[in-house]
């Protein structure tokens, strides 16, 4: 439970900061790859409407501008 901080200390007294900096950037590239492959999305992909972002995100705003429900916000 306490292994962290002093591995951490002995990696930089080794390797040196870059290094520690280094491994620690290829560690969360490792970690971020694998859950691309694990972790499904909850929801369905929508296709794509066929219109531009723009055009998306006004009508987006524009569904919120119209529900004033409560429970909303």
């Amino acid at each position: 439970m306490f292994v962290g901080a002093p591995l951490g200390g002995l990696l930089v007294a080794q390797g040196g900061l870059v290094t520690v900096m280094v491994a620690d950037a290829v560690s969360f590239g490792v970690i971020a790859l694998a859950l691309t492959f694990v972790v499904r999305p909850r929801f369905p992909r929508l296709a794509p409407s066929g219109h531009s972002i723009r055009r998306d995100l006004s009508a987006g705003f524009g569904s919120l501008r119209r529900d004033r429900s409560p429970e909303r916000w």
